[in-house]
């Protein structure tokens, strides 16, 4: 079954913070949950039509509508390169450029 242990635990990463461990850890889930779903629609619609932008491509900051509260930091944001989600995440960042390559911005409303 899948490791109870966070992203920067299993990389071996001990200058990351308990609480930036656990928003890294949070947002792992959450790509795995979404991010599926997201390259789904972008590939039937062909542009973004629900809620997970926030997944796709998280910040420094919060988010102000951000149920999860996801953010990076420095630190964190290579693990995430590296992580159970990152192959789908490339896939809906490759994705989303060549639909905005093809159509204009309109991918992302």
């Amino acid at each position: 079954g899948p490791s109870n242990a966070t992203p920067a635990l299993l990389a071996g990463c001990i200058d990351v913070t308990m609480a930036e461990d656990k928003v890294l850890a949070d947002l792992v889930r959450q790509q795995q949950e979404k991010l599926p779903r997201a390259l789904d629609e972008l590939e039937e619609y062909r542009r973004k039509t629900s809620h997970w932008i926030w997944r796709a491509f998280p910040t420094e900051r919060p988010g102000d509508r951000d149920p999860i509260g996801s953010y990076v930091t420095r630190k964190t944001a290579g693990l995430l390169l590296t992580s159970e989600a990152a192959e789908t995440w490339q896939q809906v960042l490759e994705k989303t450029c060549d639909l905005c390559d093809e159509v204009g911005m309109s991918v992302l409303p």
